[in-house]
């Protein structure tokens, strides 16, 4: 017996269930063995698979030769392999004879598109929803079997049934649903396959912000999207109030943000797409990092776009100022206290940012994701370690000033360091607006539209936004009208841009001016941030008014 041979005779031994498969199933036992890629011991992705195989053979032995016969098991196990077979023997747990259908339909002659996420809806859908699971794969659509179309319906499946049950059947509806398709070609990942799903109208560019989103994530990270497929369902089935969740699966988006107009949903459809993309880098860790993480990316996309203006950061918490305090708390995902994951850890991230500079924090942003992306064999949600606070110094240390690291996290962690505000833009407003000889009469917030002047408000006392007024005169020189297009600019007290919007004044010879207002705070059913505020305009890149005013709790 030469070494090679004694060496494939022996390659079970190391497997829990190895030996026992050898004695009880020698034919099962030799279909594993004589898998080519066995020969050199295989890759970790493949080695994990070996192991589900010999868990799947004395269970449902027709479930095994359905699957190590699959053109995708011989040619070598990937993470998407790993993936399927895992979740086949998941599915056969629970109902033996639906996994073995499942095994055989056409979706997964191949693992390329949506069918790994697919058989992981599938699978998810079998432990936690099983009435639903039945009236799936019971469905006259689904009858015939999955094909690799419906795989990117089935993948959306498990977070519909789970939020909107309702949409199931819409969804599986041939006269209902429409799915758009994009492939597009990644510098390190390769072909990833794009979808989009609705039952109803939407917007063209929907797509490109999709693939916008993936563009940018990969960028930034500089690192393979852990996913060969991206698919966004603009439909009601988010989770709790988000504007959008990330399943692994698939992404949700609410379709009030698959428009393309003037609007304020629109306005962000950019930040959302990116954001629920960016979550297939990061999750599994401390809520702020991942939120944190995500937002940035979402803000790098709108920027990106550069069809809208972009604020720094996102409207700052109005329930806690650190982080720590926010940890001590842990909010459940669903509660209203935990939008503060969003605000501190992209506040905390930017600051970084300022701290260190572009080259210097990409490092130690990317630095920080290999740290908490430790996964084992591929698999899209199996992780290393969770990061937090101390995986975060430590990589952002590595990249260089650690004193600067130090401050950026006493400030934003333990509240110890002041606010830095050197960066907003202090100088005073010249009111002229010299295109229509005319000038900012007054600047100032009202709390309802067309009230009276504040100068303080409390939080609580208010829903909703509170109003910019400014008045203004000017005196035409000739008789056709003209716009004069200002940019409000929103900052708070921690040194930060909140929101940037655009206004229009049309000045017309019959008249010598007049009163514009502009809604301002935060998004709609977000609380004020009690303590300083600043709304500041401008026009052809000059400040011609500033209010500030304060909000108590």
């Amino acid at each position: 017996m030469t070494m090679a041979t004694k060496a494939r005779s022996g390659a079970l031994a190391g497997f829990e269930n190895g030996p026992y498969l050898e004695q009880s199933d020698p034919r099962a036992a030799a279909a594993i063995r004589s898998l080519p890629w066995m020969r050199d011991g295989g890759r970790p992705a493949e080695r994990a698979a070996v192991q589900e195989l010999l868990y799947l053979a004395p269970f449902h032995r027709d479930l095994f030769a359905a699957v190590i016969g699959k053109p995708w098991m011989r040619d070598g196990a990937t993470a998407a392999a790993l993936q399927v077979v895992s979740h086949l023997r998941g599915i056969a747990q629970h109902d033996a004879d639906a996994a073995l259908r499942i095994a055989r339909m056409p979706f997964l002659n191949t693992l390329d598109g949506a069918a790994p996420a697919a058989t992981t809806s599938l699978r998810l859908l079998a432990q936690d929803n099983p009435p639903a699971f039945r009236h799936i794969l019971q469905h006259p659509t689904l009858r015939p079997g999955i094909n690799d179309d419906w795989a990117k319906i089935v993948a959306t499946l498990h977070g519909v049934a789970g939020i909107n049950p309702g949409l199931v059947d819409a969804l599986l509806n041939p006269e209902t649903v429409r799915a758009e398709q994009r492939t597009v070609r990644l510098p390190r990942s390769g072909n990833v396959d794009l979808a989009i799903i609705r039952t109803g109208p939407g917007a063209r560019r929907s797509m490109d912000l999709l693939e916008l989103g993936v563009r940018c994530a990969e960028g930034v990270m500089a690192a393979p999207l852990p996913t060969g497929y991206v698919g966004a369902l603009y439909g009601e089935a988010v989770a709790g109030s988000n504007a959008g969740t990330n399943f692994s699966t698939h992404i949700a988006i609410r379709p009030v943000y698959d428009v393309d107009d003037d609007s304020y949903e629109a306005g962000c459809a950019a930040g959302i797409a990116a954001h629920e993309v960016a979550h297939y880098y990061w999750n599994g860790n401390a809520s702020w990092i991942d939120e944190g993480a995500c937002d940035l990316l979402g803000y790098i996309a709108e920027l990106e776009r550069g069809d809208r203006p972009a604020a720094t950061a996102n409207y700052p918490s109005g329930y806690v100022r650190t982080i720590a305090e926010l940890e001590r708390l842990n909010p459940a995902p669903d509660s209203d206290l935990f939008s503060a994951n969003y605000a501190l850890g992209r506040r905390i991230f930017l600051d970084l940012g300022r701290a260190l500079g572009d080259a210097e924090f990409m490092r130690g942003f990317r630095n920080l994701y290999r740290r908490s992306a430790a996964r084992d064999a591929g698999a899209i949600h199996s992780r290393g370690a969770p990061a937090g606070i101390n995986e975060l110094r430590a990589a952002f240390h590595s990249a260089g000033s650690p004193a600067a690291v130090d401050r950026v996290i006493a400030r934003w962690y333990y509240g110890t360091e002041p606010y830095d505000t050197g960066r907003l833009d202090r100088e005073q407003a010249n009111p002229g607006l010299p295109d229509i000889n005319g000038r900012i009469n007054r600047a100032y917030v009202t709390a309802t539209e067309r009230g009276r002047p504040v100068s303080q408000f409390a939080a609580s006392g208010v829903s909703g936004p509170v109003w910019l007024t400014l008045e203004y005169s000017y005196k035409m020189p000739g008789r056709r009208p003209k716009e004069v297009h200002f940019e409000v600019v929103e900052s708070y007290q921690d040194g930060y841009e909140t929101r940037r919007h655009t206004l229009t004044l049309t000045a017309e010879a019959r008249y010598n001016g007049g009163t514009q207002w502009s809604a301002i705070g935060p998004p709609p059913g977000t609380p004020w941030a009690p303590g300083r505020h600043w709304v500041q305009v401008y026009a052809s890149g000059r400040k011609v008014a500033e209010v500030a005013f304060e909000v108590t709790p």
